[in-house]
């Protein structure tokens, strides 16, 4: 799980779970996502998944959707307004984004 505030107190311990010893995984959105359909880590995690979603392609859509939100919020996704939409008060700016094979595991 990501450090947000939210999820912050269940992986120092302050907030305990009866009955669980968890393990907690540090990782950026991008990860979880390509795990959550691909890595044994995320099992329990596809058994509910299968029981609210059985397509195979509804699944894929639903997660690719969720992306698309996390994204919007993510910086890369104000990329727009530093170039062809500026917010109001704010210059445009020249950008240079490079991408890379493996850029999903960069954080």
């Amino acid at each position: 799980m990501g450090d947000y505030d939210r999820t912050r107190a269940l992986a120092d311990g302050r907030v305990l779970i009866d009955g669980v010893d968890p393990v907690y995984m540090q990782m950026n959105p991008e990860e979880m996502f390509f795990r959550a359909m691909r890595s044994v880590d995320f099992d329990i995690y596809k058994i509910f998944l299968d029981m609210g979603y059985p397509d195979p392609f509804v699944q894929l859509v639903a997660l690719n959707v969720i992306q698309m939100l996390w994204d919007r919020g993510e910086t890369n996704g104000y990329a727009q307004h530093l170039t062809r939409t500026p917010y109001p008060h704010t210059p445009r700016h020249t950008v240079l984004l490079l991408g890379a094979v493996g850029d999903h595991q960069v954080s």
